[in-house]
């Protein structure tokens, strides 16, 4: 009995196989499944529907109830570009209707800053609707 890896006729029966072996295809891991790209194109299309050209940033509103923020946001660009998760972006639960509108800047800052956001209300715990 021939004891080689191969069955080639051209490699010997005593010594190792001549013909290159292929290497294996190495597949792409999808960033995303089917289900939440399908997830995501919805909270897109809502997020276009929802933001109109000149929304303003919710933090202008909340400087005047607030006066004392006035100087941590004072790089406010006045108008919204992105939806702030009030309570986080969990799950499939991807509402724009749960966000607040906000510029560039403030949603940093707010990101930055979670006590602060809560105390003037632009986030909620993410522990509210949890049972015991």
């Amino acid at each position: 009995m021939l004891n080689r890896d191969c069955n080639h006729p051209c490699c010997p029966a005593d010594g190792p196989c001549k013909k290159p072996r292929k290497k294996p295809v190495r597949t792409k891991i999808k960033t995303y499944s089917k289900k939440r790209e399908k997830q995501n194109r919805q909270y897109a299309k809502m997020k276009r529907e929802r933001f109109q050209e000149g929304d303003a940033c919710a933090i202008v509103e909340k400087v005047q109830e607030f006066p004392e923020i006035r100087e941590l946001f004072k790089g406010c660009q006045y108008f919204a570009t992105d939806n702030h998760h009030q309570a986080g972006k969990i799950g499939a639960e991807l509402l724009a209707e749960d966000g607040v509108k906000l510029c560039r800047n403030c949603h940093d800052i707010v990101e930055v800053n979670p006590k602060l956001a809560k105390q003037i209300g632009v986030s909620k715990s993410r522990l509210i609707n949890c049972s015991k």
